[in-house]
C-alpha cells in the first residue's frame, strides 16, 4: 500500500486532535474537581450518581422535617411545663385555703389568684407556632373559646379537633406533632373553675372537690408530657440515624463523582508530554518541501 504525504498528514492531525481532546478532558476534571462532567464521561456511574444524589436530597428534606418537628414538640413541652407550674401553684393555694385560719375574704383573694392562673392557661391553650395553633389539631382557628359572666370565665369550650399532624421522618416513617388539646385542657379548665368558685363561696367541700379535680388534671398533664418526651427521644434517634445516612451517602457521592487530584495531575503531565512529542514529530515530518530537495 502506497503511503502518500496526504495520508500521513491526515493521520498526524487525527492523533493531535485526540491528544487535544484528552488534554481538554483531564483539564476540565482538574478545573471542576469532578470526574464526571457530562454523561458520556462514564454512563454507568452517571446513573449511579443520580441515584445517590436523589437519596441525599431526600434525606436533607427529611432532616429539615425533623428539625421542624423538633421545634414544635420542644415548644409544646415548654408550654406544658409552664402550665404545669401554674397548676401546681393553684394546688398549693387550695391547700392553704383549706386551713381553718383563713376567712372568707382571704379565700376570695386566693380565688382571684386562681382566676388569674385560669386566664393565663386559657391564653397558653390558644398559643400558635409558625402561624398554627399548637393544641387545635388540624383546625385553623382558635381552639378554645370561653364563656364569661361579669368578666369571669364560667366555661371553656373546645372547638378544634384532635387529628394528628404528621411529619415525614423517613421512608414509611412519620412523627405526630399534634397535641390532644381537649384531653389536656378540658379537665384543667373544669377543675380551676370549680376551685375558684369554691374559694369564692367559702365552702370547704367545694374547695376540696376543686382541689381534687385540679390534681387529677395535673396528673393527666404529666402523662401527656411523658408521651411528648417519648416522641422527642424518638425524634433524636431518628435525627442521628439520618445524619449518619447523609454522611455516608455524601461520601459515596464523592467517591463516584470526584476526581483523584493526584492521579489527574499525573495523567495531565503524561498527556502533555505525549502531546509535545507528537508536535515535535509532526514538525519534523512536514518540514521537508520541494524547495528543500532542489537545494
Amino acid at each position: 500500500m502506497r503511503i502518500t504525504s496526504r495520508m500521513l498528514m491526515k493521520n498526524m492531525l487525527n492523533n493531535l486532535s485526540r491528544n487535544n481532546q484528552r488534554l481538554a478532558h483531564v483539564s476540565a476534571q482538574l478545573a471542576t474537581g469532578k470526574r464526571i462532567n457530562k454523561p458520556s464521561d462514564d454512563p454507568g456511574d452517571v446513573v449511579r450518581s443520580l441515584r445517590v444524589r436523589t437519596e441525599v436530597n431526600e434525606i436533607k428534606q427529611y432532616r429539615k422535617n425533623i428539625d421542624t418537628a423538633r421545634s414544635i414538640l420542644e415548644y409544646s413541652d415548654e408550654l406544658l411545663d409552664k402550665i404545669g407550674q401554674a397548676v401546681h401553684r393553684a394546688m398549693e393555694l387550695s391547700v392553704q385555703a383549706l386551713n381553718d385560719t383563713y376567712d372568707g375574704t382571704q379565700r376570695q383573694m386566693i380565688a382571684g389568684e386562681v382566676n388569674g392562673i385560669l386566664e393565663d392557661i386559657l391564653l397558653n391553650s390558644n398559643t400558635t407556632f409558625a402561624n398554627r395553633y399548637i393544641f387545635a389539631g388540624t383546625y385553623t382557628e382558635k381552639p378554645f373559646v370561653e364563656v364569661r359572666e361579669n368578666g369571669w370565665i364560667t366555661e371553656v369550650n373546645f372547638v378544634g379537633n384532635q387529628h394528628p399532624k404528621p411529619f415525614e421522618m423517613g421512608i414509611g416513617q412519620t412523627m405526630d406533632t399534634g397535641m390532644k388539646g381537649e384531653d389536656i385542657f378540658a379537665p384543667l379548665f373544669t377543675g380551676l373553675i370549680n376551685l375558684r368558685n369554691g374559694l369564692n363561696g367559702g365552702n370547704r367541700e367545694d374547695i376540696e372537690q376543686g382541689y381534687s379535680d385540679v390534681k387529677a388534671a395535673f396528673e393527666n398533664l404529666l402523662v401527656e408530657r411523658a408521651d411528648l418526651g417519648a416522641r422527642l427521644n424518638q425524634l433524636e434517634l431518628t435525627a442521628e440515624r439520618m445524619a449518619a445516612a447523609e454522611f455516608n451517602l455524601v461520601r459515596l457521592q464523592s467517591d463516584v463523582e470526584d476526581v483523584d487530584m493526584y492521579e489527574a495531575v499525573m495523567k495531565l503531565k503524561d498527556i502533555e508530554a505525549l502531546h509535545q512529542a507528537s508536535l515535535n514529530v509532526t514538525a519534523r515530518i512536514i518540514q521537508p518541501t520541494l524547495v528543500d530537495y532542489l537545494r
